[in-house]
């Protein structure tokens, strides 16, 4: 036994020696490239930027008020892919940021939602929550709280992502950073080997990360925050980019009924950030967020990385994703044919426009590849559409709950007051708790809510997960959503959706979380060293990021990853 577990030791070291040789070997190859941008085989940086709830028809509706040098920069002498979709139903922030770097859908990667219901430990688990992390704050590490407030890492991503792998081909000589001001998008688009994922706290009015990463961050970053940059828009005033009759044309009324006000006085322009706050404080940040200008925040830190942080300096191969997150609140208050949300995406072009300049400046023109998409689309707003006489509406949740729960109570007698049959609903998914006296010729509790919700006017599908995944898909792309949306525990016993243009809503605002088409299309765009020009029609799916970025690094695919590089995107490349 005793030399049986030597051997096995030895050939364990033996394997780690071969993986570092490996790594070391990988680390050259980059390393012996000569300095000329023209003769550098692979890019010194490849970033990756995901616009949440960028639709993707946003940037044709748009693009006559863009400028040269941002999204238009990104189209020539970048490469447009107008045909992108997600193929997944569970289109929010979580499941989206989770499948561009890991080339994997849900049933693959685990993130089937923002929050899943755990039945072991009986309540909702936030998908980066991690009980046993600690806040790493610019001062050392700080205590945690519970729920989405907790600090977090990516234990629960159950897939690689080509960040892990890249770390792994250059034997960590690789730099990996990732930004956002949402703790989810930083951290699932990141990886487990990223070096560090940083997302901001308004509460401390800096950029935060968690102990999984290390216990100090970062000098870089320890500058950054200590300089408060983002003190800087405090009582700042979001104008218009354009005189008001653009947005006459292009939008609804700047004082549409079902339109939030996003913690603003109104809902009309212009907004003052931070104007119910006396100095920079949690509510200001909080109204920094809900602007524009929370991106050029992200921009800041993320030339702090480049600048201070040595990013993209030498020859061996960096990425950085970032995560503009500012345009899903204020797509989600306003709508996506507000003043508000054409105006942002306004802004946005010039933040995009200030991060190609800073690449050039920083990393070296030629010498950096940079690829932009988004985590989901958005609905628009039930009463716009139908003064187009489309159908649409908006759901009652209660109702639809309580609907379930009187049936229930039919079929197995009333639920006890504290013991509601649904223990959850997290879309698609929704999860109950078991009869506790079913009797034998009852039906299956899941079949029964199924069966019921069908028959609801703003239902599109409803099934059982058991029969979901025991149903050959045939061809059926609304099934094949649910199925990329599942993963073994992290999903309920029924699955639904409901009509298109209806969503859940108390009355104001809009949402996404979808199987339809407006929330499964984004953008893809590909700029850079080793980009050919020119604007695409063939269908793609933002998964295909990573194997396109592995493609280009020649390192090898992350572990699951399910689909194929973008075709045509990289020149010389067949």
């Amino acid at each position: 036994m005793m030399k049986r577990f030597t051997t096995g030791l030895s050939l364990l070291a033996a394997m780690m020696s071969f993986c570092g040789a490996a790594g070391v070997a990988n680390a050259q190859l980059y390393e012996t490239k000569q300095p000329n941008p023209q003769q550098e085989e692979f890019p010194r940086l490849v970033v990756v930027v995901s616009i949440d709830q960028f639709r993707g028809d946003y940037f044709d509706r748009f693009r006559k008020y863009f400028g040269n040098g941002g999204f238009q920069r990104l189209t020539n002498p970048g490469r447009m892919y107008e045909n992108c979709y997600y193929q997944h139903a569970n289109t929010i922030t979580g499941p989206g940021h989770a499948t561009m770097m890991t080339g994997t859908y849900a049933h693959m990667n685990g993130i089937t939602a923002n929050a899943w219901f755990d039945v072991a430990k009986g309540g909702n688990l936030y998908c980066v929550a991690d009980p046993d992390a600690k806040f790493l704050t610019s001062d050392g590490v700080a205590g945690s709280e519970k729920g989405e407030d907790s600090a977090a890492s990516p234990r629960a991503l159950m897939a690689p992502t080509v960040g892990d792998v890249l770390e792994t081909a250059t034997g960590g000589k690789a730099k990996t950073v990732s930004i956002s001001t949402k703790d989810r998008a930083a951290i699932l688009m990141g990886g487990k080997s990223c070096d560090i994922a940083v997302w901001w706290r308004s509460e401390l009015g800096e950029f935060v990360s968690s102990d999984y990463y290390g216990t100090e961050q970062p000098q870089w970053l320890k500058d950054f925050n200590k300089s408060k940059v983002g003190e800087r828009w405090f009582k700042k005033s979001w104008e218009l980019s354009l005189e008001p009759a653009a947005y006459e044309e292009m939008c609804t009324t700047d004082d549409f009924p079902t339109e939030g006000t996003g913690g603003y006085s109104t809902r009309t322009f212009p907004h003052v950030i931070g104007e119910k706050s006396e100095k920079p404080d949690k509510a200001y940040y909080d109204s920094l967020n809900m602007s524009p200008y929370a991106n050029e925040l992200i921009v800041d830190a993320a030339i702090a990385a480049m600048k201070n942080g040595e990013v993209g300096k030498d020859s061996i191969p960096d990425i950085m994703t970032l995560s503009f997150s500012c345009n899903d609140l204020i797509g989600h208050t306003f709508g996506p044919d507000s003043w508000e949300v054409m105006d942002a995406t306004i802004k946005t072009d010039k933040t995009i426009e200030r991060l190609l300049k800073a690449l050039d400046d920083e990393v070296g023109s030629g010498r950096w590849t940079l690829f932009l998409t988004a985590d989901h689309g958005v609905a628009n707003f039930p009463e716009v559409l139908k003064e187009r006489r489309i159908e649409a509406g908006r759901a009652n949740m209660k109702e639809f709950r309580e609907g379930i729960e009187k049936k229930l109570a039919e079929v197995y007698g009333p639920a006890p007051a504290d013991k509601p049959y649904i223990l959850s609903v997290n879309q698609p998914w929704m999860t109950l708790r078991q009869p506790e006296n079913p009797g034998n010729a009852n039906p299956d509790i899941n079949r029964v809510v199924a069966d019921y919700i069908q028959t609801l006017p703003f239902i599109a599908f409803a099934d059982t997960t058991e029969a979901l995944l025991h149903v050959p898909v045939n061809g059926d792309p609304l099934r094949q959503s649910f199925v990329y949306a599942h993963y073994p525990q992290r999903a309920g016993g029924v699955v639904f959706a409901l009509k298109p243009y209806y969503y859940f809503s108390s009355g104001t605002g809009t949402t996404h979380g979808s199987p339809w088409r407006y929330d499964q299309f984004v953008p893809l765009f590909i700029c850079g060293k080793g980009i050919g020009p020119g604007r695409s029609s063939f269908p793609v799916s933002p998964p295909q990021i990573a194997p396109t970025i592995s493609q280009m690094l020649q390192i090898p695919l992350p572990a699951k990853c399910e689909v194929t590089a973008i075709p045509g995107a990289l020149l010389n490349r067949m």
